[in-house]
């Protein structure tokens, strides 16, 4: 889905700013689920287990793609550097 948001912001010329914002917005969309298995399969779930288990693999990814936007900029936005 990151990729989706950013070559989609990227290919209507959109600013740096819009574009990271679409592309977090665009991997994150799933962040406001976790309760759910909670709440449909109990505590006891492997779907609760995921639940749990799943921020502590999102984190990172969500450090991966701010460096990976930090990369883009620099080679689709900036310019000056060209």
């Amino acid at each position: 889905m990151f990729n989706i948001g950013f070559f989609f912001t990227q290919s209507i010329a959109a600013e740096y700013d819009k574009t990271a914002a679409v592309a977090f917005s665009a991997a994150g969309t799933t962040l406001h689920s976790r309760a759910v298995p909670n709440e449909l399969f109990g505590l006891n779930s492997g779907q609760a287990f995921a639940g749990v288990v799943r921020p502590l693999v999102e984190v990172p990814c969500i450090n991966f793609t701010g460096s990976r936007l930090i990369w883009l900029r620099k080679k689709y936005f900036d310019k000056s550097n060209v």
